[in-house]
Formats: C-alpha cells, sequence, structure tokens
C-alpha cells in the first residue's frame, strides 16, 4: 500500500480492496523493512548453519510417558537443518539483542522451557542423535540495523527449565485422564505491587 499510514480515506480503500482480495495489505515502508530483515535473517540462518541446507515450519510430533499415561506432544520449528540435527527458532524483538536482555525475555514468555521441550521431542524422534541434537533461538532486532544473534540456555538455566517442563506434562496427562481442569483458588489472594514500584513511588 503505497501511502505513509491509513488516514486518508484513499488509503483505508486500498486496504480494505486487498482485504477483499484475500491479500495481507502491507504499508510500503513496512514492507521495505520486513524485506531487510528477511536478508539479514536469512545471512544468519546460513552463517549459524555454516552453509548446510535447511527447511522451515517444520511441524514435529512425539509421545511422552507420564505417571498418568502416554500424552501426545507437539512443536512446530521456524528452521531444521537435518544435516546438523539442529533446530532454530526465529525471535524479532524490540529488546536488544544482548544475553542480559534475552535473558529476561526468556524468563517472561517462557523460552527456556520451550528449548527444553522441543529438544526433549527431537531427541525422542533422533534416538541415535541424542547427543548432536541442538536448538538455540535466533534473536533479531527489530529496530535498524537489525542486529543478529543466536542463543544457547546455560546449564542451569536448562535444569530449571527441565523441572518445569516435566512438572507440565505430569500436571496435563493427570488433568487429561481425570478430565478436570482446574482453575485459580476461589479464595481472595493478597498481592503487592512490584518492588521497583514501590521503590519508585518513594524517590518521587
Amino acid at each position: 500500500i503505497r501511502y505513509p499510514d491509513y488516514t486518508s480515506s484513499s488509503a483505508r480503500e486500498a486496504r480494505d480492496l486487498a482485504l477483499a482480495n484475500n491479500r495481507i495489505p502491507v504499508l510500503e515502508r513496512d514492507h521495505v523493512k520486513a524485506r531487510d530483515m528477511a536478508k539479514i535473517v536469512k545471512d544468519a540462518i546460513a552463517e549459524a548453519l555454516g552453509g548446510a541446507p535447511y527447511v522451515t515450519e517444520v511441524p514435529f510430533f512425539w509421545q511422552e510417558e507420564t505417571q498418568h499415561g502416554p500424552i501426545w506432544c507437539a512443536g512446530m520449528l521456524d528452521v531444521w537443518c537435518e544435516a546438523l540435527s539442529t533446530g532454530l527458532d526465529v525471535k524479532a524483538l524490540r529488546t536488544p539483542a544482548t544475553a542480559q536482555a534475552f535473558g529476561r525475555v526468556i524468563a517472561d514468555n517462557g523460552y527456556d522451557i520451550q528449548d527444553v521441550f522441543y529438544s526433549r521431542g527431537l531427541q525422542q524422534l533422533l534416538p541415535d542423535r541424542r547427543d548432536q541434537v541442538k536448538f538455540r533461538d535466533l534473536v533479531v532486532e527489530t529496530t535498524a540495523p537489525h542486529g543478529v544473534r543466536p542463543f544457547e540456555l546455560d546449564a542451569a538455566s536448562r535444569h530449571i527449565a527441565e523441572r518445569q517442563c516435566a512438572q507440565a506434562m505430569e500436571l496435563w496427562a493427570k488433568c487429561l485422564a481425570e478430565r478436570t481442569w482446574p482453575s485459580y483458588p476461589r479464595e481472595p489472594c493478597v498481592v503487592s505491587t512490584p518492588i521497583y514500584y514501590q521503590n519508585q513511588v518513594i524517590a518521587r
């Protein structure tokens, strides 16, 4: 859509016409940005895999044994390199591609559990290559010049995530077996505002 935004009626008409024809309207400036980011991501994937061939958007499924019976699990890899037994998950973020910043993003979004969960599934599907399977996050900054960097979990974070992942699968299996889906407790809960917020108010 060759308009700076959708404030004008002609821009909105162009957007609506695209939608009516089952197309996805994109402002020209956003398209240029997405195209630039895509090239950077593709180059970063090629570098991370040493030029080895790969496929994208790869679904995979496996079964886990739990105390309450087997459960089916599923994942979707952004990038899968068969030759290197390596999966990559591309994450476009507004935060800097630094270990400190991405560590917080991991904690807030459960990416550590995704890492462990996906690795676990790939290891089950590829038992002869269990020790070779790798899973990494490839972070690309959404602001120019779109810095990009691959990340791996450290051992301590992985250990904690493995415990969480195991507990989650057991709970899921229990709920399936008992056909009960508990929600939050009904009694009132005492809540506190975050310490950083309290400190800001006190400082003011």
